[in-house]
């Protein structure tokens, strides 16, 4: 994606710092002994590092009373990609913050959302206009009810897009230096009382991971966490955490996804292509310690000795049938029971990897509950399909198909705040602009959502209860009408 270049008319660049001109032509920037590029930039022709110029512009870096000394103020530091994110792997640091008095408060410009300033009590206004963003609380919107931190909804120019973002990072990037002096070893937010809901300055400190999980563990903030460990394969180092949220994020996977999926109960299966995940207390060796490679992973490990008791294993059906010749048989018990008879001097045997949850599908209509061993079995009790209903596994237990909600059994209640995924992308609505009375009709919400920025989920939750007044414009649903 080309960004147009802060303090230039000219000139646009992407992150690999090729250039074009306003019109999207490519062009050449001569480059000089030392690798800089010398460019105008609010007036005057500097010399500057292309790969600092390009993260300028990729973070849409405007400053108030922009000029080229303000630029210089910012810099770059490494970020770990788990919990932030960034398309880069960087993020913008300002070595003077860039102040904003505004109603009697003091605002910061936040670095890596340089169109919004926010106080040290956690007050977030747009630079521009210096109107107050609305906070939302847990229970509040739909992206709260799934979270326990307050977040605002604003534009993120590293993804190019509005999306949820937590109020306690903001307040950190533009208030509390990391002692890191980047946000890859503390890349965490700690509230010192434990209180989510206090997200001001003086209340957050950047930690690592094991001193956030301790921390919430000393405080008594959480006695029912599980103690796991997680091992990196390219390190060798273990990492030990007080609950499986914590190792679940520095994993950077969902806590859901942990607790849900028995990916880590697999053989040679690393998470992310990385880690090794257990409980504390499970004293089974590591897999991969003591080896270099990874191996293929499958549901079942096929174990065989040979007549000279050598052993074998087979961490993929697909090699173990290959190896032996066994063609045409999918069952991995028929498979064995043929591969025993073909070769009665070798024992055989296998191991399932998997810990088998049963799935449960509530009936909304009926209030009905179905229960089976597995998602086919579930495709064929409800005509669901086995993608629809991973995917509903994945959701938090929150989204419904063909007027079926699904989840892992689990003796809670069942949830109430229901998302229907099948009117998702099938609503058709009309958008008014609310400044210039402009209309346009979509066919779906996720084209209202790339064109006008706003988030799908937050209107899909509204339409057809009340017209929804979002981001500038008045949105009614069609779906009755057309």
């Amino acid at each position: 994606m080309f960004k147009p270049i802060p303090g230039n008319s000219c000139f646009t660049v992407s992150l690999s710092q090729d250039f074009r001109d306003v019109n999207g032509y490519p062009v050449n920037i001569t480059k000089i002994g030392d690798g800089r590029v010398e460019i105008e930039i609010y007036g005057t022709y500097v010399k500057v590092c292309p790969k600092w110029l390009s993260l300028i512009s990729h973070f849409e870096i405007y400053l108030p009373e922009s000029s080229f000394s303000k630029l210089l103020k910012v810099n770059f530091v490494q970020a770990d990609v788990r919990i932030f994110n960034p398309t880069s792997s960087q993020l913008p640091i300002f070595s003077v913050p860039t102040i904003i008095k505004h109603d009697g408060k003091i605002f910061r410009v936040i670095p890596n959302h340089s169109r919004y300033a926010i106080s040290s009590s956690g007050t977030l206004i747009e630079v521009d206009t210096k109107q107050e963003v609305k906070i939302l609380f847990p229970g509040e919107d739909t992206k709260s009810r799934e979270s326990s931190y307050p977040n605002v909804f604003i534009y993120d120019p590293d993804k190019s897009r509005y999306r949820y973002v937590y109020i306690h990072r903001l307040v950190g990037m533009a208030w509390i230096k990391n002692p890191a002096d980047c946000f890859v070893l503390k890349p965490l937010l700690n509230h010192k009382d434990g209180n989510k809901l206090n997200f001001k300055a003086s209340n957050l400190e950047w930690c690592s991971f094991q001193e956030n999980s301790l921390h919430a563990y000393s405080s008594g903030l959480r006695n029912d966490n599980i103690h796991c460990k997680v091992r990196d394969f390219n390190t060798n180092k273990v990492y030990e955490f007080h609950s499986k949220s914590q190792a679940a994020e520095f994993m950077g996977i969902s806590k859901q996804m942990l607790n849900n999926s028995n990916l880590y109960l697999r053989k040679g299966k690393l998470i992310n292509d990385k880690y090794e995940f257990r409980v504390k207390d499970d004293a089974e060796p590591w897999f991969y310690d003591g080896k270099k490679k990874k191996v293929k992973h499958g549901r079942y490990l096929v174990e065989v000795v040979d007549k000279q008791d050598n052993k074998i294993q087979f961490h993929d059906t697909r090699d173990f049938i290959k190896h032996f010749g066994i063609w045409n048989i999918s069952n991995i018990r028929n498979l064995i029971e043929v591969a025993k008879i073909k070769y009665p001097e070798h024992k055989f045997s296998f191991i399932d990897n998997y810990q088998l949850v049963p799935i449960q599908a509530h009936e909304i209509k009926t209030g009905k509950i179905l229960e089976t061993k597995t998602i086919v079995e579930m495709t064929d009790l409800t005509g669901v399909s086995k993608h629809k209903i991973r995917r509903a596994l994945r959701s938090s237990n929150k989204w419904s198909y063909s007027g079926f909600v699904f989840r892992y059994k689990t003796e809670k209640s069942w949830e109430s705040d229901i998302v229907n995924m099948d009117i998702q992308r099938a609503i058709p609505l009309e958008a008014t602009n609310l400044i210039t009375g402009e209309k346009i009709i979509y066919n779906s919400l996720r084209s209202a959502q790339k064109a006008l920025n706003v988030d799908s989920r937050f209107l899909q939750k509204r339409l057809g209860k009340e017209e929804v007044v979002y981001n500038g414009w008045r949105f009614i649903s069609l779906h009755d009408v057309m």
